[in-house]
């Protein structure tokens, strides 16, 4: 379950700068990697430093990151969701 929570933490996190990526004009991934780093090898790195922290941090940090989201999304117009923001790929 540990996993999954952390899991859930960098996800929510990621999304919440990608939401403001988009209201923001930007039309770019919400990470800043250094130049030749995979994202995906530092999301590797950042879910295993954050499981090493524990059950009890990352219920807490999740707690706070859904929150943060939520918030972010509270007030958003149909205008606003209708801007482009990047996406995977997209």
């Amino acid at each position: 379950m540990l996993d999954v929570v952390v899991h859930l933490g960098l996800g929510t996190d990621l999304y919440i700068r990608m939401v403001e990526n988009g209201l923001a004009g930007r039309h770019q991934p919400p990470w800043a990697a250094p130049p030749g780093a995979e994202a995906s090898a530092r999301f590797r790195d950042l879910h295993r430093e954050r499981h090493a922290a524990g059950p009890g941090p990352n219920v807490a940090a999740y707690r706070e990151t859904l929150a943060r989201y939520l918030a972010r999304l509270d007030g958003l117009t149909d205008a606003d969701l209708d801007r482009p923001a990047w996406f995977y790929g997209a």
